[in-house]
């Protein structure tokens, strides 16, 4: 691979065209918006990792199972079939997931990847331990990168390249030189390229979730995503846009509000869940799953029928899993 990006080969599945647009550096019109506040709340997490290297680690997440529904006529073939389909998307998510580190290298520090930095980098992404925004942390805070010693100019555009995968328009990026001309830490800027929506749609094009970034350049857990991303696609029965997932994975990072809250008022009092119009068992099975990862117990479960037939409003059932150990480990699992 070249040091602009070129010559990343792409095998196999359906976006693979797209993510051949990311290999080759492109000029864009799009105005950069992102405007950050400087009073949130900051973690500190300095490291000096090179690209080679990964950070700290968050707590594996929990994926969603598949579900195949096959009839009893098809059932053989239908289950070789799912096998071979499940194998070509596990295939596929390999794909995008190593052409985005791949692209880290080739565009962030000018070289081609090595195979160890490449599979630690790539297995982070595939476990779910990492994300865009630690990614960019990893890479652009590394002393490899650090060591490179670029002007404010050469910074700027670097990150145009790296994040926005376009050169630099002139508006956005007098606005950034500015900034950094009268003194602002280069880790704010860096959040301003990671938290914006073109690196999002980047992630996005990748399949891989974007994460936060505090301002000043520190990446949040990357747990706090695959939480939100979950309660999409346990308690909504969807998959959640990324502006949704984005701005909630914001909310929970910068302590404006809780997992908790997200989960129980963010989701379970949405007017899309409340349209969905369950019946009590319905309503229960989604419980369990968004709050303790798992399928209803028959026991716990017809307790809870019963209550519900006396009177017991579904908010307060909702109070009873979001307050219990169950729950509580769940979060922890996700760093929360």
């Amino acid at each position: 691979m070249k040091a602009d990006g070129t010559g990343v080969s792409f095998s196999g599945g359906a976006d693979a065209k797209k993510l051949a647009q990311y290999a080759d550096a492109s000029e864009g019109v799009i105005t950069l918006y992102a405007q950050w506040t400087k009073d949130q709340t900051t973690d500190d997490n300095n490291s000096n990792n090179t690209g080679d290297d990964s950070g700290n680690q968050n707590d594996n997440n929990e994926n969603g199972d598949n579900h195949n529904n096959n009839t009893a006529d098809d059932s053989n073939s239908s289950n070789d079939n799912s096998g071979n389909d499940n194998d070509d998307a596990s295939d596929d998510t390999t794909v995008q997931i190593e052409s985005f580190v791949s692209r880290m290298y080739t565009v962030a520090l000018k070289r081609d990847a090595e195979s160890q930095g490449l599979n630690d980098w790539s297995g982070q992404l595939q476990d779910k331990k990492n994300d865009g925004a630690g990614i960019a942390f990893g890479f652009i805070m590394s002393q490899e990168f650090k060591n490179k010693n670029l002007s404010n100019e050469d910074y700027v555009t670097t990150l145009y390249e790296t994040f926005f995968n376009r050169e630099p328009d002139a508006g956005g990026y007098q606005d950034w030189m500015n900034q950094l001309n009268r003194g602002v830490d280069r880790g704010v800027v860096l959040a301003g390229f990671v938290n914006s929506a073109e690196f999002s749609n980047l992630c996005e094009d990748f399949g891989i979730l974007r994460g936060y970034m505090y301002p000043d350049g520190s990446a949040a857990n990357a747990g706090i995503a695959q939480f939100v991303s979950r309660l999409y696609t346990e308690a909504l029965q969807r998959d959640g846009e990324a502006t949704g997932i984005n701005d909630w994975t914001m909310k929970i990072a910068t302590k404006q509000t809780t997992a908790e809250y997200v989960a129980t008022t963010g989701f379970f009092n949405s007017p899309e869940f409340q349209q969905k119009q369950l019946t009590d068992s319905e309503f229960l099975d989604i419980l369990y799953a968004t709050f303790f990862g798992r399928e209803a117990d028959e026991k716990g479960k017809n307790e809870w029928l019963a209550k519900l037939a006396k009177g017991t409003s579904r908010d307060q059932v909702i109070l009873g899993f979001s307050k219990s150990q169950e729950f509580a480990n769940l979060l922890a699992s996700f760093g929360l």
